[in-house]
């Protein structure tokens, strides 16, 4: 299958102030390609204003990111995050990351 297309990926590399996401109906199995979103030069600005995350008939996503990379800053401040038909996804994130903000948490008919 696929990871995230590079169009979506040159897009969330502009959008700093983005604070919702909506994902659905995709092949990917990766969400967030770390090597590609979160390089030494976007570490610090990628998604870093992302309140809510909802992903939606993902039925190849298998995980968020590469577990062997650092944590990403996209869950820093998220406070609402929705899954929902995921069906070969096996771990949301990696232990290493903390969900300080979240008050929200709905996970639906995955794996």
């Amino acid at each position: 299958m696929f990871k995230c297309t590079h169009d979506l990926l040159n897009h969330l590399k502009k959008s700093n102030n983005l604070e919702k996401l909506v994902v659905s109906k995709s092949s990917w199995e990766e969400m967030f390609p770390y090597e590609e979103l979160f390089g030494n030069e976007n570490h610090a600005v990628i998604l870093t204003q992302l309140r809510e995350l909802e992903l939606f008939d993902l039925p190849f996503l298998t995980h968020f990111w590469n577990e062997d990379k650092q944590p990403s800053p996209i869950f820093h401040i998220l406070e609402n995050l929705r899954v929902f038909l995921c069906g070969k996804l096996t771990n949301l994130v990696p232990s290493s990351i903390s969900f300080q903000n979240l008050t929200n948490l709905e996970i639906w008919k995955c794996h």
